[in-house]
């Protein structure tokens, strides 16, 4: 089971598989966005659970929260994942944006009401019987955006929630009433039923996009047909920082470990040594890539 949603009439749930064992601890895990997707030029304004949509979100074996974290996306500070690594993937739930500074939008607007957030902040289930997380009509945050689904469509809509879940054979399921405003204004609401489990991804270049689909998309090349974009197998030869190139940084980390032996990134001709040898491979090569 990839993700399965109940037929609506306007909006549907998709997930994007952000990476897993992402977390500095040794249980597996595994990090989502969801998103409600929904046609381009629509918006979302609330997520709400009433007395026919109770339990929002759950876990098989329930999510990751952090200490230095909240329920919501303004309760997570960016500025701590220096000193909170794990911050980065606490579980939250959101209309657009990810954290409190709003990104990718200049500020986050998000409120909540009617919510008992205490079983989701200690891993469980968020259920919600009479309540629900909402911005205004006006908060820009509400605009549906493009997104690449787990099953590398191209979609537009709006980030619902990021979430950490503990096992990799947990099934993780999101039921709510959504309400939002189509490109007239006109107010729209329809609910949604959807569940899917961990399917595994390598996202070598990092853009939060399984490599299968930036391959599949058109987004980066793969001329070997090896299933590895081309862009992650392309070394340049001369890097000794790692950073893509060869140039004069290179050069002055070769110097700064002039004379060491055995393996090293300087020793660009592998005879065990870092020496003029090296050096001058370092200024055939440099500008090159």
């Amino acid at each position: 089971m990839s993700g399965i949603s109940e037929t609506s009439e306007i909006v549907q749930f998709h997930h994007a598989i952000v990476g897993s064992g992402l977390l500095s601890i040794e249980d597996p895990n595994w990090t989502v966005d969801v998103y409600a997707a929904v046609p381009e030029g629509m918006r979302v304004d609330a997520v709400a659970g009433n007395n026919l949509q109770q339990k929002m979100i759950t876990s098989t074996y329930g999510f990751y929260q952090d200490s230095n974290g909240g329920p919501t996306s303004v309760d997570i500070n960016p500025y701590f994942y220096e000193f909170a690594p794990d911050l980065e993937w606490d579980s939250r739930v959101t209309i657009g944006a990810l954290d409190q500074t709003g990104a990718p939008y200049d500020s986050n607007q998000l409120g909540s009401v009617g919510i008992d957030w205490t079983d989701f902040e200690n891993g469980g289930d968020l259920s919600v019987g009479n309540g629900t997380w909402y911005i205004l009509p006006v908060d820009q945050q509400g605009q549906a955006m493009p997104f690449v689904s787990h099953d590398c469509t191209e979609q537009h809509g709006v980030l619902i929630a990021r979430l950490t879940a503990m096992g990799l054979d947990s099934t993780v399921m999101v039921e709510a009433l959504v309400q939002g405003r189509d490109a007239s204004g006109t107010t729209w609401q329809d609910t949604i039923n959807y569940s899917f489990d961990y399917q595994a991804n390598e996202d070598c270049n990092e853009n939060l996009i399984p490599d299968s689909c930036d391959i599949a998309n058109g987004t980066s090349n793969d001329t070997d047909g090896n299933g590895i974009p081309d862009e992650c197998e392309a070394g340049c030869e001369g890097d000794v920082d790692g950073d893509g190139d060869a140039d004069v940084d290179d050069a002055l980390d070769l110097i700064s470990a002039w004379g060491e032996t055995g393996s090293h990134q300087a020793d660009l001709n592998d005879d065990q040594i870092v020496d003029v040898n090296d050096l001058l491979l370092l200024l055939d090569w440099f500008g090159n890539c």
